[in-house]
């Protein structure tokens, strides 16, 4: 009778946990193509950071500005804070030189290899010994690709450096309190990464611009609970909040933050020229020098003096502008004439700002550029 009853209920289990399975889901097949359906997170965006629409803005001035644009490289940008342990291995990023290219990406600037060059070395190497072929300029004649003298584009500067510092528990603190069977806490933490960059001259290797920015990393946790005791049983519940910058993130920012001073640094701009993504058109009058910009009439150092109209004046004559490219082989060109309007001598008389833009083969090369700009005030 009870090995009866014991198996009517083991039954009536079996069946219970049959249904039950049945109504979450079958058991995958070991077999099928795909065992489970995996979740689906968030979607993916573009990975950008509080400096990367002033970097945009940066390119999109220096676009506006007709300079002709200097060709960038990247060096190695590496790790050396000696931050990792054995179980997590190294604390930062090592592949902040690739974040350097993706800066410099939304400049808009003209970027060169030179990190890794592996496929390109081999390429040439098999295009020496006439080994590519299928190319769309062979011939019967010359089925292979040719080698050819000057094909690989050079730099004018390269941008090399490292993470040099990642301190921990910079400050910390935390508060607590208990009323009753109710507590609370709440903690913060505070860590910062640096990091140093320098962009040299590719033909000359002078060091044109240092960039040294560090930033703060700020951590916070809460948490609240309640423990009590309800006759014979023990109520324990409690909830936390935890959030912290992500630390690569952070490298990114600084990286970002960097690069656009040093681009800026390149062709003489004020760093606060595209503060908030939008450019300021005080900055190309105070693009002449690195501080403000000269009265009118003066003369900046090493850089001719910008002539304006007399009263009946029909032309404005202004000197030859500079480039940020250097040891390009090209002549001075001669100043420019530009035929004074009645509008800009308007302008003029009401002591307003004129700028006025060069066309790029009116450039010659020199280390620092300028902007030819007309000022009264």
């Amino acid at each position: 009778m009870l090995k009866s009853r014991f198996r009517v209920s083991s039954y009536v289990l079996m069946s219970a946990l049959s249904s039950v399975l049945a109504g979450c889901g079958s058991i995958p097949k070991f077999d099928a193509d795909r065992y489970v359906t995996p979740l689906s997170g968030a979607k993916v965006t573009a990975n950008t950071t509080n400096y990367t629409e002033a970097l945009s803005c940066l390119g999109d001035h220096l676009k506006d500005a007709r300079l002709p644009p200097a060709r960038f490289a990247v060096g190695r940008v590496e790790d050396y804070s000696g931050k990792q342990d054995l179980i997590n291995g190294k604390r930062i990023t090592q592949g902040t030189a690739l974040m350097v290219i993706s800066a410099l990406s939304h400049t808009k600037l003209p970027i060169v290899e030179r990190l890794d060059t592996s496929v390109a070395e081999i390429e040439f190497k098999y295009s020496d010994n006439k080994l590519i072929g299928g190319d769309s300029t062979n011939t019967p004649e010359n089925p292979f690709r040719r080698t050819l003298a000057g094909s690989v584009v050079g730099s004018d500067y390269h941008i090399v450096g490292g993470v040099t510092e990642v301190n921990y528990n910079v400050r910390s603190g935390s508060i607590e309190g208990t009323a009753g069977s109710v507590g609370t806490s709440a903690r913060y933490a505070v860590l910062d990464v640096a990091i140093d960059l320098r962009l040299i001259n590719t033909r000359t290797l002078q060091v044109v611009e240092v960039a040294s920015f560090q930033k703060q990393i700020i951590g916070t946790e809460v948490r609240a609970g309640i423990f009590r005791f309800l006759s014979d049983s023990v109520i324990d519940f409690s909830a936390a909040d935890k959030a912290q910058e992500p630390i690569q993130k952070a490298v990114r920012m600084v990286t970002e933050h960097a690069v656009y001073h040093l681009v800026a640094g390149v062709y003489r701009l004020p760093a606060s020229i595209c503060e908030g993504g939008k450019a300021k058109s005080a900055g190309i009058a105070s693009a002449l020098t690195p501080a403000a910009a000269p009265a009118a009439n003066q003369p900046v150092a090493n850089q001719p003096a910008v002539s304006l109209p007399a009263a009946n004046s029909p032309e404005i004559v202004l000197p030859s502008m500079t480039s940020p490219v250097s040891g390009t082989g090209r002549t001075e060109q001669p100043a420019l004439r530009v035929a004074s309007s009645a509008t800009l001598q308007r302008n003029v008389a009401q002591a307003s700002t004129v700028t006025l833009k060069l066309s790029p083969g009116l450039l010659q090369p020199l280390e620092k550029p300028a902007f030819a700009v007309l000022e009264s005030r």
